[in-house]
């Protein structure tokens, strides 16, 4: 996301760049939440919470929605 992110005049909040303008395709990628904020079109899925916490954790997490991001409860190593 990252890239896409770099490519839409996008912050690593999902805040559109100061002095920028949105791309054209910007909704084909991302959706507004309001206040110039905008989030993924996507969900992450893992049965490892770890998974999901690096993401949380890292210079984009903020871009995500806490919805979008789901996880196991437990360790699903054994499965």
């Amino acid at each position: 996301w990252e890239l896409y992110c770099l490519e839409h005049n996008l912050d690593p909040t999902g805040a559109l760049q100061e002095g920028s303008e949105p791309s054209p395709a910007l909704d084909t990628f991302f959706y507004e939440v309001g206040g110039n904020k905008h989030v993924p079109r996507a969900m992450y899925l893992d049965l490892e919470p770890g998974v999901v916490d690096t993401i949380k954790t890292s210079s984009y997490g903020n871009l995500y929605h806490p919805n979008q991001l789901l996880s196991g409860k437990e360790d699903a190593a054994n499965n």
